[in-house]
């Protein structure tokens, strides 16, 4: 009997507890999800403010622009990617043309990438 009634408390306990840190973790979440959407509400207003000010081009809205935006680094960044690709061991850049060196010795060929 006695038993039964110290595991009764136990698990009261218990229920305490993790109900008292299910409170704590629920205000600690919302208390940083309301921060985290004013600080990414803020930016997002600065961003858009920013390149309708400066990049967007005449009666273009923002959103086309930071998709004209996004396709041009795009671009760009599979261009240096492609030039990076060269500057290894048996590739040769000459006019800007990516050549791969074939062969040994005297009978080195060079073919366009």
């Amino acid at each position: 009997m006695a038993k039964s009634k110290l595991v009764k408390v136990n698990e009261k306990i218990a229920e305490n507890v993790v109900g008292g840190y299910k409170k704590i973790e629920e205000t600690v979440v919302g208390g940083y999800k309301k921060i985290e959407d004013g600080v990414v509400g803020g930016f997002n207003r600065m961003s858009d403010h920013f390149v309708d000010q400066f990049l967007t081009k005449e009666g273009e809205t923002v959103e086309q622009a930071k998709q004209r935006l996004a396709k041009k680094t795009a671009g760009a960044r599979a261009s240096i990617k492609r030039e990076k690709s060269c500057f290894r061991p048996g590739r040769i850049v000459r006019s800007g043309l990516c050549l791969l060196q074939k062969g040994a010795g005297a009978n080195k060929t060079l073919t366009s990438l």
